[in-house]
């Protein structure tokens, strides 16, 4: 018995060495499958001669009849896992990768054979030569297992990434287990602001935050080793029609410590028992939802294997979603994967369900959220967010979004919006802040911006009060409102989107508090009748924030409103400057007082300017 231990000391920072051991060249590899001794020969015949001497590499069993092999093990120690036992020769050996920088390889010899045979006979020169390579992968990637029993691997986060095999080789009746799991990176305003008081009420626990959503994009086991693939260029449109499930990938809906037992492959069989692993995950459903063997085609999306960056994106037909917010995938194979490999290559992402305060509907994909201060129990600005569920962006599926956030202040209160940061990107729009005003106003393509709206009075329509888009970090922010009125919304639209949206691209934050007001305004600012006159120079102080609200007494007639006053055009960086707005351009307003017209959703304001020329 000979041993050869191999160890990689120098391992670059951040990096896990893996041992590999190979040889592509079966002439430098024999190793004695026959009985060579003189006191047992018996003279063969020819057919027997060139059986002997058939060029084959043999494996685990076929080599204890004269106990002539060479075994690899998973470590330093005979005591780990061995990845493969082979004798014969004359054909390549396929590679064997460590999982760590220890490899041993164990060359084992009957005590009762000869090396060489007799002299009257033609044999060759027994022994072998391994090629050694050392692969290097990243530490913190799940390439390679930690710990040789049990095989697993941890993913948690609320990302996306692609997942593939181990790049080391499993021993024979491995189980990798690969446990998926979303986690938020931060404190939600649900968690530090809501009132206690709600939870009271005999509410339940609140539902998964997250969702795991898987695309197999390739999966594939190799025939049994020494036997030719009906599938290769050999055997072109051959397919094959028997299922092979001693290598397989099964996913699983719901968490597990430990391998199932099953007694089938889907593990249905008995339907009314639970394995002890999956008791205390008895909230999920934990039942297989996908499996993959050879010989199966079940939902693939290979088409991201082709060009993930321009491939169009997976479809949820074509992939799986979890129920709850982990899926664990099982990789489960029979013979060492150095013979017989065993690969996949999927992507995965965790959807974050979480959306900032409280339902206006029901359902995953309703984004209408609401902030009512009496349901508060702490007064200090919070944090909301724009909805991060996939399935409502166009990456997801969806063509159109739009998500409003409505703000519920008390009697008394007011609402200060500051929004401090605004992606609109794959389109071009910015927005800027117009001094005179003090309000946000978008330009170029709008297909995508957050506006802020008010209602000046509880009971009427909504008034807009700013805009904003950034494509190209060039806008103003952060841009701060402070309401007249104690309701106000923030509305969050996206429309014609496209593959290359989704929440990383599209998305705003900002923060938000109820603060005092004023005394409430006495004076009458809600306008009705045919006509009327507004003097807009005297009325109570605390009333000189808040704005006039003139609604016709029918719905169906126009508002003629007349100002004295000098026109000032709203600035618009995109367009140049024409003849109506240098003639204005050259008055002076002596005031810093403004008088601003703004009309609800799906009205319009038609200016006409009157000159009036004194000889």
């Amino acid at each position: 018995m000979v041993l050869g231990s191999l160890l990689m000391h120098d391992v670059p920072h951040g990096k896990h060495a893996l041992i590999l051991v190979k040889q592509p060249k079966g002439n430098l590899v024999w190793i004695s499958t026959q009985d060579t001794s003189s006191t047992t020969k018996i003279s063969p015949s020819t057919n027997e001669k060139d059986k002997k001497f058939e060029p084959r590499l043999k494996t685990w069993s076929d080599c204890d009849k004269i106990q002539d092999y060479v075994t690899i093990y998973d470590g330093y120690t005979t005591r780990d896992p061995i990845m493969l036992k082979f004798c014969g020769g004359g054909q390549a050996v396929p590679a064997a990768v460590s999982s760590g920088p220890e490899l041993l390889v164990e060359f084992t010899t009957s005590p009762y054979g000869t090396f060489t045979g007799s002299s009257s006979q033609v044999l060759p020169l027994y022994g072998f030569q391994l090629e050694v390579e050392v692969i290097f992968v990243d530490v913190q990637s799940p390439t390679y297992s930690k710990n040789k029993k049990p095989c697993e691997f941890w993913i948690r986060g609320a990302g996306r990434g692609v997942l593939e095999n181990p790049k080391h080789s499993l021993a024979p009746n491995t189980t990798c287990l690969y446990h998926l799991q979303g986690v938020g990176i931060f404190k939600t305003f649900d968690h530090l602001s809501l009132s206690r008081r709600t939870n009271a009420q005999g509410a339940h626990a609140p539902p998964s935050r997250f969702k795991v959503w898987i695309s197999m994009l390739k999966f594939n086991l190799d025939p049994e080793f020494g036997q030719i693939d009906e599938t290769s260029v050999g055997a072109i449109g051959v397919l094959q029609t028997q299922e092979d499930c001693s290598g397989m990938l099964r996913i699983w809906d719901g968490s597990m410590r430990e391998p199932p037992v099953c007694k089938d492959l889907n593990c249905i069989t008995e339907t009314n028992l639970v394995h002890p692993s999956l008791q205390q995950y008895s909230h999920n459903t934990t039942n297989v939802i996908a499996r993959y063997c050879r010989g199966t085609v079940p939902r693939t999306c290979d088409r991201a294997n082709i060009n993930e960056t321009y491939a169009r994106p997976c479809t949820v037909s074509e992939s799986y979603v979890s129920s709850g917010d982990s899926i664990t995938l099982e990789l489960k194979n029979a013979e060492s994967t150095v013979l017989r490999p065993l690969e996949f290559k999927l992507k995965y992402e965790f959807i974050d369900l979480h959306q900032d305060g409280l339902p206006m509907g029901g359902g995953e994909l309703d984004c209408n959220r609401k902030f009512v201060s009496s349901l508060m129990d702490r007064k200090d600005p919070a944090i909301f967010r724009s909805v991060r569920n996939i399935f409502l962006f166009g990456r997801g599926g969806t063509r159109n979004l739009k998500c409003i956030y409505k703000f519920e202040g008390m009697r008394g209160e007011r609402v200060r919006i500051k929004l401090r940061k605004v992606t609109t990107m794959n389109r071009q729009c910015m927005s800027r802040v117009d001094e005179d005003i003090n309000r946000s106003f978008c330009y170029g393509d709008t297909s995508v911006k957050v506006e802020i709206f008010e209602r000046p009075y509880h009971d009427t329509i909504l008034l807009p009060r700013g805009c904003l888009c950034n494509s190209s970090n060039s806008s103003h922010l952060p841009v701060e409102y402070t309401s007249t009125s104690r309701d106000v919304e923030v509305h969050f639209t996206a429309y014609n989107m496209s593959t290359l949206d989704d929440p990383d691209a599209l998305n705003f934050e900002g923060m938000f508090e109820f603060v005092k007001g004023p005394t409430n305004c006495k004076d009458g600012r809600r306008k009705f009748g045919p006509s009327g006159t507004i003097d807009m120079t005297f009325g109570d102080m605390e009333c000189r924030t808040r704005p006039w609200l003139i609604e016709p007494s029918n719905g169906n007639k126009f508002l003629y409103v007349r100002l004295k006053a000098i026109f000032l055009r709203k600035y618009n960086p995109k367009r140049a400057a024409n003849t109506s707005l240098l003639v204005t351009s050259s008055y002076r307003c002596e005031t810093n007082s403004r008088v601003v017209l703004t009309t609800s959703e799906g009205m319009w304001i038609k200016f006409e300017e009157v000159f009036v020329f004194v000889r």
